[in-house]
């Protein structure tokens, strides 16, 4: 089980993340975890945002920086 479940807007840029815990311990469950309805999660997957597992170690090395810049086109999050 990762660390860390990312979200990517379709762009690539990461804009939220989940602590994994016993209730996101599938890619599955993590969306369940960060969207509050099958409706919204569909919506997000219609628009191209994908979920990563990660470690603390990779996420501080390679994605913490992306998180803290923001994204300028627009499409992180939406």
């Amino acid at each position: 089980m990762p660390d860390i479940w990312l979200f990517f807007a379709a762009c690539g840029h990461p804009f939220g993340l989940l602590d994994a815990d016993s209730r996101s311990q599938t890619e599955r469950q993590a969306w369940n975890q960060f969207y509050d309805t099958e409706k919204e999660r569909r919506a997000a997957e219609g628009r191209g945002v994908t979920c990563r597992g990660v470690n603390r170690a990779t996420y501080k090395a390679e994605y913490l920086k992306w998180m803290l810049s923001g994204c300028t086109c627009g499409t992180a999050g939406a």
